[in-house]
């Protein structure tokens, strides 16, 4: 459990990460953002809903989190449909809008988690 004016096990500022590589870059990195997102609502989200109380304080995390996986997930399968031969325009246009949502939904979610976590961090 954690008190007021701590950070919760496991949380680390992740805002400087949004500048770097795309998550989407590989999906080996792909799959180990979907593990992270998996580890921080059963880890950490419950430790912070307790402390700001209310009846679902992180109900808009976890919906950017399930759009993520979602995100990810349609990455995949446009990658695994890939002709060997190459892609029509349309599919490379589809590749683009996915991981153009895709960064626009990780910076929200960061943003929104460091807006959260500064909160919890205040002490008193």
């Amino acid at each position: 459990m954690i008190a007021s004016g701590q950070r919760p096990s496991g949380w680390t500022n992740r805002g400087a990460k949004a500048s770097g590589p795309s998550c989407a870059s590989s999906t080996g990195c792909c799959k180990s953002n979907c593990c992270h997102e998996r580890r921080e609502e059963a880890d950490v989200y419950p430790q912070v809903a307790n402390l700001l109380g209310g009846r679902d304080p992180l109900a808009a995390l976890s919906r950017t989190h399930r759009e993520i996986v979602h995100l990810v997930n349609v990455y995949r399968r446009l990658i695994a449909d890939l002709p060997a031969q190459g892609a029509d325009p349309a599919v490379w246009s589809d590749l683009r809008r996915v991981l153009f949502s895709l960064e626009a939904i990780l910076r929200l979610h960061i943003d929104q988690e460091d807006e959260v976590y500064d909160i919890v961090g205040q002490p008193g």
